[in-house]
């Protein structure tokens, strides 16, 4: 770490990403951003109950750093600090809103259903589960977006990413001294909420210190010389490790969790490593057209993907003679839907990227 910090110089006006790239869709950055949303769609539907499940786990617990990533990487701040606010605000928290009332309202309604004895306290929690459930990335990034002007008055990048990796573990330790402290603790119930800016910060702000061409040309030569890879192999390892000792040790929420450090350093080195990929494609590389399209349309997938599971959910398990595969027929349906609804939406280009292109 210390070779890769003293790298990074202050000298930030040598900007790759300037004003007005934000609004150019690129079908590189459209198909991680595509491959990432399903990751978030299978951690959301598939169990990880057994060894095997923990391994899985750790494949897919990178997409929400690489959201940040990308956030902070094609995000541009002129100084006005209220307008970008505003923007940043109106852009993302209505569809927040909208979303979550639906599957709020959902989610009630399967509580009547299942005709079971509940309070109002039960149904407040069903009502409100999104917001602080599921739906936490847009209030995170809502929160990094405030906090962008404060950032970019540290001027030395090295100075930039070191202070938000202590907020990142300071987040880490609370995160793994409450689990340890009470291993039956349920996701909801650890107060990320709270730590949503610190945990993911350093994610946002490696995005926005690639906006600098000293700090791509540092990634370059990392890639070239095979140390990326490497680098993302061990970690990757050691995400396996982790999770299973962790798991057999009765920590199985920090196990499958995307903060745990494994799991974290494994996607900071896979976002270095996508910058690194970006710059060695050609004109003529082609990509598939369902992963950009679900790129292209990562918000509304997110936002929209739980009120299909709630509903799927429903009935999928009853339908099926062998209940363990029910899992991968939810994840299936999910995704299928999701590009189906995607499609259709997308003949209405311009209307719908406006709100919910990311």
């Amino acid at each position: 770490m210390p070779f890769l910090l003293k790298h990074l110089t202050p000298h930030n006006s040598l900007w790759i990403v300037r004003p007005g790239d934000a609004n150019m869709r690129d079908e590189f950055w459209d198909a991680v951003k595509g491959v990432s949303i399903i990751a978030v769609i299978l951690i959301h539907t598939t169990t990880v109950d057994s060894i095997q499940g923990i391994i899985w786990r750790q494949f897919i617990n990178f997409p929400v750093f690489v959201f940040f990533g990308l956030a902070g990487y094609f995000c541009h701040y002129d100084g006005k600090y209220g307008a970008f606010i505003r923007d940043k605000t109106r852009r993302i928290m209505p569809p927040l809103l909208i979303f979550g009332t639906v599957y709020g309202l959902l989610n009630v309604c399967l509580l009547f259903h299942r005709r079971i004895e509940f309070s109002m306290q039960d149904v407040m929690a069903r009502f409100l589960s999104f917001f602080y459930g599921w739906g936490y990335f847009v209030p995170a990034l809502l929160q990094c977006y405030l906090c962008l002007p404060l950032i970019l008055k540290i001027k030395e990048t090295r100075i930039r990413l070191l202070a938000a990796m202590l907020l990142y573990g300071a987040s880490a330790l609370l995160f793994y001294s409450m689990v340890i402290r009470n291993p039956n603790v349920k996701g909801v119930a650890v107060p990320i909420p709270g730590i949503f800016v610190t945990t993911w910060l350093f994610a946002f702000i490696l995005g926005v210190s690639f906006q600098n061409r000293l700090l791509h040309d540092l990634c370059m030569k990392l890639g070239k010389r095979g140390y990326l890879m490497g680098m993302l192999f061990i970690s990757f390892i050691l995400s396996i490790v982790e999770g299973v000792v962790m798991n057999q040790h009765g920590y199985r929420l920090i196990g499958n969790s995307q903060i745990k450090v494994t799991s974290y350093l494994f996607s900071a080195i896979l976002f270095v490593w996508l910058m690194y990929r970006k710059h060695q494609q050609t004109e003529r590389t082609k990509f598939n057209s369902l992963l950009v399209t679900l790129g292209q349309m990562s918000l509304f997938v997110y936002l929209s993907h739980g009120i299909f599971i709630i509903c799927y959910r429903a009935w999928i398990p009853r339908i099926l003679d062998a209940q363990e595969y029910a899992p991968i027929i939810l994840a299936g349906a999910v995704i299928v839907s999701e590009i189906v609804l995607c499609r259709l939406l997308m003949r209405n280009r311009a209307g719908w990227m406006s709100y919910f292109g990311a």
